[in-house]
């Protein structure tokens, strides 16, 4: 990768964190993010596959 950015980039490849989307780095951010109780405000518009995620009675959240 940087090669591609002409060397003026450097990467730590023990500190890189891969998805397979946004989806899934939004949800690795809120588990490393959050703790149990917090909350988080989205603004209007936002992604809806977030309500999705938020709301699987499995994450303890509450969408309103």
């Amino acid at each position: 990768m940087s090669e591609n950015r002409g060397n003026r980039v450097s990467f730590n490849p023990n500190k890189l964190v891969l998805t397979a989307g946004a989806t899934p780095a939004n949800e690795t951010l809120m588990f490393c993010l959050a703790d149990p109780g917090d909350a988080f405000l989205l603004p209007t518009p936002y992604y809806p596959g977030l309500v999705n995620f938020l709301s699987n009675p499995s994450r303890h959240a509450q969408v309103t």
